[in-house]
């Protein structure tokens, strides 16, 4: 594979997991200014890495795809709901905005706390 394919393949598999590059970084250990790099084409992303960053991304995809075929209830936000609520703020709405809003994200806690809340509706909805 390319140098350039390569650092596609990157940014691509990044995107799949919907994380920007510092969570990216964080979730799977590998320094930021390195990942800025590998995409940038400034420093080579290593075959096997590649792979194991390929794998492991399917692995957890397929893992999700099996918890929510459990789950009885999804819940998603579009880049339009992110606009809507930056204009009912009468914040900034514009691309530029709601690309920052996102990258300023964690979304691996979001979505926990996501999940957190909607078991404590879903337990009070029992009571």
């Amino acid at each position: 594979m390319e140098r350039e394919e390569k650092q596609e393949r990157l940014k691509e598999l990044r995107q799949e997991t919907g994380m920007n590059r510092r969570e990216f970084s964080k979730e799977f250990g590998i320094p930021y200014p390195t990942i800025t790099d590998w995409e940038l084409g400034h420093r080579r992303v290593p075959d096997y890495l590649l792979r194991l960053l390929t794998y492991k991304i399917k692995m957890d995809a397929y893992a999700l795809k099996k918890q929510e075929e459990n789950s009885f209830v999804t819940i998603s936000f579009t880049r339009q709901d992110v606009r809507d609520i930056l204009k009912k703020r009468g914040a900034d709405a514009s691309e530029q905005a709601v690309d920052e809003f996102i990258e300023g994200l964690d979304l691996a806690e979001f979505k926990k706390q996501c999940i957190n809340d909607g078991k404590k509706r879903l337990e009070k909805s029992v009571e």
